[in-house]
């Protein structure tokens, strides 16, 4: 997944409804994307993570960060023309700086959220964000990958359809293995 991703924006809501049916031995975890430098997904994948260290990673503040990206005036806003039939991404977009405003509202401090995204420790997370996305073959988000194994189509209005097989999928796993699934989201 990616906050900068507009088919993930407008399937977040679905993955909530998602995340909330999950049988409780399912792990949902989202795998930020940063494959579209252009439309500022390298910023996003170190903010979600950056958020992630500083324990501000939660089911709001997600949901806040697409706002923040794709409502118009949205103080993360990356497109001009949203609601238009030709949105073009900005000319200047946003820093790591300004998402560490937008976290302030949730009691991040800036400056530590700022070291925090500049740390050896979020580029390696993402260094590895990036390792598994490409072994997993996701060229586009959304993408659901269950248990590391299993890549699921979740193009809109697809998903209902799709549904039953993670389920299947998830049972036969569940029973050979006896271990935890990981879904995760790529955006």
């Amino acid at each position: 997944f990616s906050w900068g991703c507009p088919a993930c924006n407008q399937f977040q809501p679905m993955a909530d409804v998602i995340r909330k049916s999950l049988p409780a031995y399912v792990h949902w975890q989202y795998l930020p994307a940063a494959f579209i430098p252009p439309e500022d997904w390298p910023t996003f994948q170190r903010a979600y993570y950056t958020a992630q260290a500083l324990g501000l990673d939660n089911p709001t503040t997600h949901d806040a960060m697409f706002k923040a990206i794709w409502t118009p005036g949205g103080p993360l806003n990356t497109y001009a023309g949203l609601g238009t039939s030709q949105p073009r991404v900005k000319r200047h977009l946003p820093s790591i700086a300004d998402v560490a405003k937008f976290y302030a509202r949730y009691g991040a401090n800036p400056r530590t959220f700022e070291a925090t995204a500049d740390s050896f420790a979020i580029r390696a997370k993402m260094k590895r964000a990036d390792q598994l996305i490409k072994a997993y073959g996701v060229d586009s988000t959304p993408t659901l990958v269950v248990n590391g194994a299993y890549r699921l189509d979740v193009h809109l209005g697809r998903w209902p359809a799709a549904n039953p097989e993670a389920g299947a999928i998830s049972g036969a796993e569940r029973s050979r293995r006896h271990a935890p699934e990981t879904v995760r989201i790529r955006r």
